[in-house]
């Protein structure tokens, strides 16, 4: 009689242990898309100078005075660290960060169709510069990612990504 009802007891918990099995452990990745942004060293090429250098005396722009916003009207976030020159390593100036660029209310088209997005730089009164930036976003496992995302300025590609959330880290050269 104990071998009969083996067989139901089995069938009736397998669904179960099955189910836990298959959740062996959560999730544990950075924030996706939702937190990706672009690393931006701004740069002169009419003065041969980054725009935001150390000794703030040499450079007509205060990085106080950086203001951006996206196509959709939001503003961003851009705060700053300072970076040693590649070239010349004692010169050193402040790398921006501009996020997010991905934001889920506005952009959940991304997952369906490819979209376009201007980001609007004011560097102060009169200089500002726009960035065209082109992505299609998937929703993974774990995190949402970019299935690409690319930055155009005045139609020139200046950086891409494929299938990575991470922000995307380029040197703009402004022209006077």
């Amino acid at each position: 009689m104990k071998n009969i009802f083996r067989p139901f007891i089995t069938l009736i918990f397998l669904p179960f242990i099955l189910l836990f099995t298959s959740c062996s452990h959560p999730c544990i990745e950075p924030r996706g898309i939702e937190g990706a942004g672009l690393t931006i060293s701004f740069f002169n090429t009419f003065t041969n100078e980054y725009f935001y250098p150390e000794n703030t005396a040499l450079s007509p722009y205060n990085i106080d005075s950086l203001r951006v916003k996206d196509s959709n009207g939001k503003q961003l976030r851009t705060p700053y660290q300072l970076n040693s020159d590649p070239i010349n390593p004692l010169k050193k100036f402040q790398v921006v960060e501009i996020y997010p660029i991905f934001i889920p209310t506005d952009d959940y088209a991304a997952y369906e169709n490819e979209l376009t997005k201007y980001i609007y730089i004011r560097y102060n009164y009169e200089t500002f510069d726009t960035l065209k930036v082109v992505y299609k976003a998937k929703k993974e496992k774990c995190i949402n990612n970019f299935e690409y995302i690319k930055v155009f300025y005045k139609n020139v590609l200046l950086s891409e990504n494929f299938n990575r959330p991470e922000p995307l880290v380029f040197l703009l050269n402004h022209k006077q």
